[in-house]
């Protein structure tokens, strides 16, 4: 099975999503750390801009991901799957970690998603003031849209004896990172029915 991991939106590389990729290869995935580049326009002064960057950066990137494939995403990585699955490709499954994304946004091309969110979340707060964009508050108060295909977590009050996590990114600090990104490989495995 092959899983997409994409980054937020202030990386020149994979960013922090590409820290996951050995925790996902171990559990036996074929990974691909996707890069879409950093955004070329401040989110404050011209977020119709990213919106549309966005929807460009979904478009390329589809070309590289296949119907059936899954994608694990962070932040502003979480509105260019969202671009994907609802132009371009019927995914799997859709891991979103600290989504910006509106918290009704639905998931009609994807079998199964999982929300991780916390209250800590400020990024995202800022985010959903900004007009004529899909970002919004799901990274720090979860998915509350009307499909039954989306789990929230919320990371605050982890379960199965998972550090607690608070912010936009503490999934990816060293200690945590080694507890959660077993545990998500893990869980992309239920999601897909692997295990």
């Amino acid at each position: 099975m092959r899983v997409h991991l994409i980054h937020g939106i202030h990386s020149n590389g994979v960013g922090n999503t590409g820290k996951l990729a050995p925790y996902f290869r171990a559990a036996g995935f074929d990974v691909f750390a996707r890069r879409y580049g950093w955004a070329f326009a401040s989110p404050a002064i011209l977020p119709g801009l990213v919106n549309w960057q966005n929807e460009r950066r979904a478009k390329r990137l589809a070309e590289t991901i296949a119907d059936g494939d899954a994608i694990v995403c962070h932040s502003n990585g979480a509105a260019v799957a969202y671009c994907i699955q609802a132009d371009h490709r019927e995914l799997s499954a859709l891991i979103l970690i600290n989504p910006a994304l509106d918290r009704d946004t639905d998931f009609h091309n994807v079998e199964r998603v999982l929300c991780l969110h916390n209250a800590g979340d400020d990024v995202v707060g800022l985010s959903a003031a900004l007009p004529f964009n899909h970002w919004g508050m799901m990274g720090r108060d979860g998915y509350a849209g009307s499909l039954a295909n989306v789990v929230n977590v919320n990371c605050a009050e982890p379960p199965d004896g998972l550090p607690k996590l608070w912010g936009h990114s503490d999934l990816f600090e060293p200690d945590k990172l080694r507890v959660w990104g077993p545990a998500l490989a893990r869980e992309m495995k239920v999601m897909l029915n692997k295990e």
